[in-house]
């Protein structure tokens, strides 16, 4: 499976999941989900008649693995697959919505990982990291005593904030690509950079 955040094409397949096939990617780590085209893994699918008062009013294919059933917004047609039910087999309706739970409760597990390993993989994630480390506080203070702490767009205010110029050498910062800005200044800028 082809990575669709980096184009890697080696990685790993998560094998324990049951109905979504989860591919890791070796370069960036992250994780790309494939819903699979069956209810399971390991179908085993007979047809099912739902009993209504007293008689059968649809027919449905149910995994006797997994209780799940792909057509149940779609019942078909009793001329088509009556004679294909095996005796009375029963929808079983409470083991469906067994089914319908496990696979939302993997879903948003995966989907919380894929959140996680996206982030920590982000530009986002290495800039505040970054503005965590000690190069950057060392960093700030050095251009908030260069700029005699004074804000450097408004020139009154006491400066409390350093603000990059350029992300070019973020992580390694020159001290000339950094501005010494007072919190309203530095929320002016940013707003002036977004529009």
């Amino acid at each position: 499976m082809k990575c669709k955040h980096c184009d890697c094409k080696n990685g790993r397949t998560i094998t324990h999941y049951k109905f979504y096939d989860v591919f890791e990617c070796s370069e960036c780590k992250r994780w790309t989900r494939q819903k699979i085209d069956t209810c399971c893994k390991k179908p085993y699918e007979v047809y099912v008649f739902e009993y209504g008062d007293f008689c059968a009013e649809k027919i449905y294919v149910q995994c006797l693995n997994c209780y799940g059933c792909l057509n149940r917004a779609k019942p078909l047609s009793f001329k088509n697959y009556a004679e294909k039910v095996r005796g009375n087999s029963q929808f079983l309706k409470e083991e469906f919505m067994s089914w319908l739970s496990a696979k939302k409760v993997e879903s948003d597990e995966i989907y919380e990982i894929e959140k996680y390993l996206n982030y920590t993989t982000s530009n986002r994630y290495f800039y505040e990291e970054h503005l965590k480390s000690e190069y950057w506080k060392k960093t700030r203070l050095l251009v908030l005593k260069r700029d005699k702490n004074i804000c450097q767009f408004c020139k009154t205010e006491t400066a409390t904030d350093v603000h990059h110029l350029t992300y070019k050498n973020l992580g390694h910062e020159l001290l000339d690509e950094l501005i010494s800005y007072c919190r309203s200044c530095h929320e002016k800028v940013h707003e002036k950079t977004i529009k």
